[in-house]
């Protein structure tokens, strides 16, 4: 049957078969679309031949999809076998400039940059059958299935549970129950499962430790115990490319994820990495105090920092030391990797969430197979990611540098130095700031209930006032309670509700008194009321500045999800309906915030709605909250010194991108040639000991010669651009990725350069690299519009997908 280009359903005695071609097309359309089932494949084959459908013809389609996907993957494993020099290798080919380490290559600040993060789409069902027996677990009514899919960039959960107990988990902070309207309805919903989350190795609360520790508590009140697998956690380097995955197993994001994702970053790429995650100021403390962990990462130099996006939402100390724009060595990376990556991923949300294990893990297998080679493959990813990386670069630093030495003639800055040393001083600053001193609370709700006092007793003379004008004789006329009853009733029950706020009052001051240890009542003239005052006025301008800055907050995450691609329409019309509402949200708390700022010692400067509306950031608000130091004086504190301040390190950090670019862009060059040298030499030895593997060699070989050729176009390109500073010679690998073929090293004793205006020697994929600038314009044009067609396709699929993401 195969001979004859058939797919037996079945291993002994098959009474049908399936067509390799019918299994191509079906690998093709599901691998760009998984929501292409194998149903619906089987019926548009049933309405092309005019065929009534079975459900048997799935069942039969299942079974040799299963057995092609296994071959495609024995016959990718047979070629990397051939071809790499061991697994890791092949591992690390998924990404050359991230990996593939020239001799002699100058030494960066951190060896690669990567991003790790969790997703909770790719669920899956765990099938379960509830006993009769009272108190007894529910049984699995999966069906047996032993087949495994393994793979290298997967870290099995033996992997992961080694780190389950290297953090204790933290007590939850005792607080208030709040009534919950659901209580007494039976519900699908329960508790996950316990385990230490990935800050609770902090010893210290944070801002941005309670805040994502809070998400996580609202995240796992709404996880459903249903599921077994409740998504994956994985990492990504700068291009895109996903390194490791691991699932996560009845719980959200837990220590134990992102520890053995960093264990298996590190076996991969050794020495200096940098990882970015979204609580990475948290979790670098939760890593190092890891007993399996801590003393190999502090060994290694590995660090963490958070992603550029989220960073916003933390706390000013935080950003002056975890965000990238802070953190030296980072270039121009955003370390948002992860969130582009789901978002495609999420497609395969309604493929898992009802498979077997088995099936599950393969339809995850795939996409991420799929999307690495298109991460290489595709032109619009690997080669224009660097040329348009580089170009952005030269940009920034053509426009950044005369605009801050603009700025610091206006500031009368004369070094850069100056700007390390505010950040210096700042740093300094907001750790002080842990060591303030705090508010008496009592001190304030006494002077408080003072105040309320005398404002109840001036309200009971006022009405005290009102009830003695009446003459006494009216009173005593018999018509007086028939005539004005009304009044006199409200009269009197004010004078008693007057008497009873004076009583309580009272009793109240004296409660506080015997606390304060007080022996003279406090008059506005006392120090103590002065002290009291300050700081009542400190704690309303603090929960004014709170009350605006959750406001900014919301505003900035719904303008980011409206614009969204992959946001429905009727998503849209709400977060449209609700930033209306925040805006004048926003301006009513704008006034509260003046009025409180005005009567703190000293006063700070009001604030308009455009600065909030147009800049919002969480960590300028940390800038506001102190109000004893003066930092407003301060010269970074000031608009135009942090504009500069920004302004500079932006500067380094686009220097720094043109640094990496540069050893990129080699490195990808001679992974190519020493790519097509290797398939070469591997090609001669196989056509000799394995005619058939060296068919499917030939085939592999012609597709990267396809792509290698439009990389080659974009990075002759990038030779020839101005402005390019990086070496025109090709490199000499450190790693043997390939068999010894003598692939890797210079073709004589020295090296010739990179020839820019001839197209690569024989040993090179071949391809119009004569590149002209028109050719390339044309190509970018091109490019820029399938990327936007691509969106605008991707927004229509979502208001018709059915898959909630």
């Amino acid at each position: 049957l195969a001979r004859h280009g058939y797919l037996a359903t079945a291993p002994l005695h098959p009474n049908s078969a399936v067509s390799f071609a019918a299994l191509s097309v079906y690998n093709a359309c599901n691998s760009r679309c998984p929501q292409f089932s194998i149903q619906a494949f089987v019926r548009a084959q049933c309405d092309l031949q005019k065929t009534v459908y079975r459900p048997s013809m799935r069942r039969a389609l299942s079974a040799a999809f299963d057995a092609y996907v296994e071959i495609l993957e024995m016959v990718r494993s047979d070629i990397a076998a051939a071809l790499y020099n061991g697994r890791r290798h092949e591992h690390l080919s998924i990404c050359p400039p991230c990996t593939y380490v020239q001799e002699g290559e100058t030494a960066l600040e951190h060896s690669a940059l990567l991003c790790m993060d969790g997703n909770e789409s790719l669920k899956r069902v765990l099938r379960t059958r509830t006993l009769e027996q009272p108190e007894a677990q529910p049984v699995s009514v999966e069906r047996p299935d032993d087949r495994k899919r393994g793979d290298a960039i997967y870290v099995e959960r033996q992997d992961v549970d080694i780190f389950k107990d290297d953090v204790k988990k933290r007590a939850a902070p005792q607080a208030v129950p709040e009534p919950n309207p659901t209580q007494g309805i039976e519900t699908e919903t329960q508790e996950t499962t316990d385990g230490a989350s990935p800050v609770d190795g902090v010893t210290e609360n944070t801002p941005c430790v309670d805040r994502w520790s809070n998400l996580a508590s609202d995240s796992k009140k709404r996880m459903w115990g249903i599921f077994d697998e409740t998504g994956i956690f994985l990492a990504a380097c700068r291009h895109g490319a996903v390194f490791a995955i691991c699932d996560m197993v009845k719980s959200g994001e837990l220590a134990k994820y992102p520890l053995a994702i960093v264990n298996r970053l590190l076996e991969l790429f050794g020495e200096r990495i940098l990882v970015g995650y979204d609580i990475g100021c948290g979790f670098s403390v939760t890593a190092n105090n890891s007993t399996n962990l801590g003393p190999r990462l502090r060994a290694m130099r590995a660090h963490l920092c958070v992603n550029a996006f989220h960073g916003h939402a933390h706390c000013r100390s935080c950003q002056v030391q975890w965000h990238p724009l802070y953190t030296k060595g980072t270039g121009l990376e955003d370390f948002e990797g992860c969130e582009r990556v789901f978002s495609e991923s999420n497609k395969v949300a309604g493929v898992t969430r009802h498979a077997s294990v088995f099936h599950r893990r393969q339809a995850i297998l795939r996409h991420f197979h799929r999307w690495n080679g298109d991460k290489y493959n595709e032109s619009i990813c690997l080669g224009k990611f660097i040329v348009n990386n580089y170009r952005q670069a030269i940009s920034v630093i053509a426009t950044a540098e005369p605009e801050l030495k603009f700025r610091m003639q206006q500031l009368s800055i004369s070094s850069y130095e100056t700007f390390d040393a505010w950040l210096a001083e700042e740093k300094q600053y907001l750790l002080g700031l842990k060591n303030a001193p705090k508010v008496n609370n009592l001190a304030v709700e006494y002077v408080s209930t003072l105040k309320r006092l005398s404002a109840a007793k001036e309200s009971y003379a006022k009405t005290r006032v009102a009830w003695d004008t009446i003459a006494p004789e009216e009173i005593e006329a018999s018509m007086f309670y028939r005539q004005d009853s009304s009044r006199t009733a409200t009269l009197e029950t004010a004078r008693l509700h007057g008497i009873e706020s004076i009583i309580t009052l009272q009793e109240a001051a004296e409660s506080l008194e015997k606390k304060l240890g007080i022996a003279v009542r406090w008059t506005e003239a006392s120090e103590g009321w002065k002290e009291a005052t300050r700081d009542e006025a400190t704690r309303s301008y603090f929960r004014a500045l709170e009350h605006l800055e959750n406001l900014a907050v919301q505003r900035m995450f719904e303008l980011t999800k409206l614009n969204q691609a992959g946001t429905g329409y009727k998503l849209r019309t709400q977060i449209a309906k609700a930033l209306k509402t925040r805006s004048q949200a926003i301006r009513n708390a704008v006034n509260n915030y003046n009025n409180a700022a005005s009567l703190i010692t000293p006063a700070r400067p009001p604030i308009d709605i455009e600065s909030v509306l147009e800049h919002v950031y969480l960590g300028e608000f940390d800038l506001l909250r102190d109000s004893r130091y003066g930092v407003q004086t301060k010269p970074w504190a000031s608009t135009a010194g942090r504009e500069a301040c920004a302004l500079y390190f932006k500067l380094q950090r686009a220097r720094e991108e043109l640094e990496r670019l540069n050893i990129e862009a080699r490195r990808l060059f001679t992974f190519i040639r020493d790519r097509a040298r290797a398939m070469d030499e591997c090609l001669k030895k196989l056509r000799l000991d394995n005619p058939a593997l060296a068919f499917q060699l030939q085939q592999h070989q012609s597709l990267v010669a396809s792509c290698d050729s439009i990389h080659l176009r974009r990075l002759y390109g990038l030779v020839r651009l101005e402005g390019f500073s990086g070496v025109r010679e090709y490199g000499v690998a450190v790693r043997g990725f390939f068999h010894s073929y003598d692939v890797g090293q210079p073709s004589s004793s020295t090296e010739a350069p990179i020839d820019v205006t001839t197209a690569p020697s024989s040993t090179e994929p071949q391809g119009n690299t004569n590149y002209t600038m028109q050719e390339e314009e044309a190509d970018e044009a091109a490019d820029e519009e399938e990327d936007d067609h691509d969106t605008q396709m991707a927004a229509m699929m979502h208001v018709f997908s059915i898959v909630d993401d």
